[in-house]
């Protein structure tokens, strides 16, 4: 067998805010535990996925983060929807995510986040060449991204500065390549990989909207929403160093409807939407005998039901004036 160096391979998703999609993407990932593999496989979430849905209103992402448990998940980063759930919920959603969450720009968390980590990746055979990657991840920073304070008030430094301040240590520490998982916008993500070339991959988030570019020698890989697509990514490195050789780079979005559902995690999924199918079924009001609510007309005029549900946003938020917009 010809000699051969080290390769990883990524599977990277972000902004999953429904579970319907993870049975398909199990056996996606099946596929690439057990098909051509890598000497080492990461599956990466790059923000947005404890908050917001309909389940999360009900269980603060409980059920998200038991089904990336069960996936396999090996790192993440915050979104800045994660703080649309209390603080005290998504500590302890962090704190239950068996993924390394990083926090390269995030400061004052609890449980503090790793600022960055280094996965070894190894060749086979006793000869093998093994290559150390860095790991860093960042949120963004823009106040207007948040309701509150961010993550119950921690102290977001600027991320582009922060990931490229870690990887320049990594590098000097003796790290083949570093990785970036980004949550923020893609402008920001071109600027970062402008301001520090070396990164191969930016594994990034925020957009809803799949894309794969490159930047200079910088692939910047959004999967898109909801874990659909799926991008597969294999670095692979020469068998022989050759001072700081980068790795060579495939990047590929797979659609995971083309994949049949893992039965188990599928059971999984319907266990947590339980909660919401019994939504469809329950009682929000009685209606007193000759009552009747209508909407008809509501962009013109008050109407019954308008009044109904703007008096109960008033009352919940104890509020003097309750407005719903027609």
């Amino acid at each position: 067998m010809t000699e051969r160096g080290p390769t990883l391979r990524i599977v990277a998703v972000n902004d999953v805010y429904s579970l319907e999609h993870l049975p398909r993407l199990a056996s996606l990932l099946r596929e690439a535990r057990e098909v051509a593999p890598a000497d080492r496989l990461l599956v990466t979430m790059a923000g947005d996925f404890v908050a917001p849905s309909v389940l999360s209103s009900l269980d603060a992402g409980r059920g998200m983060v038991d089904c990336m448990n069960a996936l396999g998940f090996t790192h993440a980063v915050l979104g800045n929807h994660e703080d649309d759930v209390p603080p005290e919920e998504l500590r302890a959603r962090v704190r239950e995510l068996e993924a390394t969450c990083l926090g390269t720009n995030v400061r004052g968390f609890e449980p503090a986040l790793p600022v960055s980590e280094v996965v070894s990746v190894c060749a086979p055979g006793p000869a093998g060449r093994a290559v150390r990657v860095g790991l860093v991840g960042v949120v963004m920073d823009d106040p207007t991204a948040y309701r509150r304070p961010p993550f119950g008030g921690v102290t977001l430094l600027p991320p582009n500065d922060a990931a490229i301040a870690e990887a320049e240590r990594l590098r000097a520490a003796g790290c083949a390549t570093v990785l970036a998982l980004t949550h923020q916008p893609l402008a920001l993500d071109r600027a970062l990989a402008r301001g520090w070339p070396a990164f191969p991959v930016l594994l990034a988030g925020h957009e809803h909207q799949p894309s794969l570019e490159r930047e200079g020698e910088t692939w910047i890989v959004k999967g898109g929403a909801d874990a659909a697509l799926a991008a597969v990514i294999d670095l692979a490195w020469p068998a022989e160093a050759h001072g700081a050789d980068a790795p060579s780079v495939r990047v590929a979005l797979h659609d995971v409807s083309r994949f049949p559902e893992d039965p188990a995690v599928r059971a999984r999924v319907a266990t947590h939407m339980a909660k919401v199918e019994a939504l469809t079924s329950a009682t929000l009001l009685v209606l007193d005998p000759g009552e009747e609510l209508t909407s008809v007309g509501v962009r013109a005029r008050q109407t019954s039901l308008g009044t109904l549900l703007a008096s109960r946003v008033r009352d919940a938020l104890g509020a003097e004036v309750g407005l719903f917009n027609g």
